[in-house]
């Protein structure tokens, strides 16, 4: 039996309203969008969109917090789009909404989007052109984190997109060195940025090795920096390049 709502009293959506989510950086700043698919019979009317939580010690919402519109017809859609800046050069932490409509019997009905889950640094940094000599200098007292992984390709193929994954990045590439001996290969990079907001500096050195043939190849991301909660993200970015 359908239950009737008491007074004020707002139901879930309708499992026919279809509510997705997604973020992408442009530029400097995150656009996210939160899309609402009607797929129910119906017109829904006064949908209103709000953003009920992000990160705010390292973001700022630019505008309002809260997006309406006036309807969404049967098989359409809309996706009102939010922009945030970071305030920081390390931006770590969830993006939440809450959607809610009035149906066809002029009932209210709400849901909330999944959170995502922004982290980032790389895309928040510069290149920052160092000697060798300079680049040595900038280390001391810097906090460190290292992480090794494996990859099912041959080294000299790694060491060759690792080459183009540094400016990627928005890494200074400084020092590229490599070698084959006794049929093993090794190659080291090292790359230094430097944060867009905060001027933290970042230092990263990969060390790449394994057989010439492969089929392993062994990729140590050693991470130098400023800010300690920049590191072990700095890591993972570099690391999901390389796995690929």
């Amino acid at each position: 039996m359908k239950r009737k709502p008491r007074l004020g009293e707002a139901l879930p959506a309708d499992p026919d309203v279809k509510i997705l989510r997604g973020c992408e950086i442009v530029g400097s700043k995150y656009e996210y969008k939160v899309k609402i698919q009607n797929e129910t019979d119906y017109i829904i009317n006064r949908v209103t969109v709000s953003i009920i939580s992000y990160p705010e010690d390292c973001m700022r919402l630019e505008g309002k917090r809260i997006k309406s519109i006036v309807m969404i017809e049967p098989t359409g859609f809309r996706s009102p789009q939010f922009i945030f800046v970071p305030s920081k050069d390390c931006v770590e932490g969830d993006i939440q909404a809450t959607i809610s409509y009035v149906d066809h019997e002029n009932q209210m009905r709400t849901a909330q989007s999944e959170p995502i889950t922004i982290r980032s640094v790389c895309d928040l940094l510069k290149p920052l052109e160092r000697t060798v000599e300079e680049f040595e200098e900038i280390l001391y007292g810097m906090s460190a984190d290292i992480r090794e992984i494996i990859v099912q390709r041959t080294p000299e193929e790694v060491f060759t997109d690792a080459e183009k994954v540094l400016p990627e990045k928005n890494f200074h590439v400084i020092g590229v060195t490599s070698s084959i001996e006794d049929n093993q290969f090794s190659g080291t990079l090292r790359g230094i940025a430097i944060g867009k907001y905060t001027q933290t500096k970042l230092t990263v050195r990969l060390v790449i090795a394994g057989p010439v043939e492969g089929p392993e190849t062994s990729i140590l991301i050693e991470t130098l920096g400023d800010d300690m909660a920049m590191l072990p993200i700095t890591i993972g970015e570099i690391a999901d390049m390389l796995a690929d």
